[in-house]
């Protein structure tokens, strides 16, 4: 069975190098056998689309997904009905954290450290994936310092000693059950 579609074949086809293009219909094709029972439909019947900023979805289907990946990490948030949205950074990214602080901080939010940067960048790029604004020009203008920012809640998640990881979704989510689930792998 083909789960991966054409156009994905294709898009994996522009990456340099095989070991990127595998990587890439792996990731499809995970993305896809992960969305299906949520969608009550096989994999390869999936249809995606993409808003005006470029955030994709499901075609014809109330099931939002976001997804994110660092280095071999992915992750993968999905939702019934409510926007969401997923970050995953690796802490071993080389980052000048010093020359990005005044361009990415609001006033109310501090990072001492390089895991306090990511924290506060995974948070920003997870409610700016739900909402579906994509970056912003002016990064500084939303806050992540509080558990809700602007239209998105926010939440931070265990992603273990190498990565800093953040979902949002525009609900609220409540300890026993949550608007979100997450699926992270290699």
């Amino acid at each position: 069975m083909e789960v991966v579609s054409p156009e994905e074949r294709a898009a994996a086809a522009r990456f340099a190098g095989e070991a990127l293009q595998q990587r890439y219909l792996l990731q499809r094709a995970a993305v896809r056998c992960l969305l299906a029972p949520f969608a009550g439909m096989e994999p390869q019947h999936l249809r995606f689309g993409r808003t005006a900023r470029g955030k994709p979805f499901l075609s014809g289907i109330n099931v939002q997904f976001s997804l994110s990946h660092a280095d071999d990490e992915c992750l993968l948030a999905v939702a019934r009905g409510a926007a969401v949205g997923v970050d995953i950074e690796s802490v071993h990214a080389p980052l000048d954290i010093a020359a990005l602080r005044p361009l990415v901080l609001a006033r109310d939010e501090v990072a001492e450290t390089k895991r306090d940067f990511l924290r506060i960048w995974c948070r920003k790029e997870a409610c700016l994936k739900a909402t579906g604004e994509g970056l912003l020009d002016d990064l500084t203008s939303l806050s992540v310092a509080a558990d809700r920012a602007g239209a998105a809640h926010v939440q931070d998640l265990d992603a273990g000693p190498d990565f800093v990881a953040a979902v949002a979704a525009l609900a609220e989510f409540k300890t026993d059950s949550s608007p979100a689930r997450t699926t992270r792998w290699r």
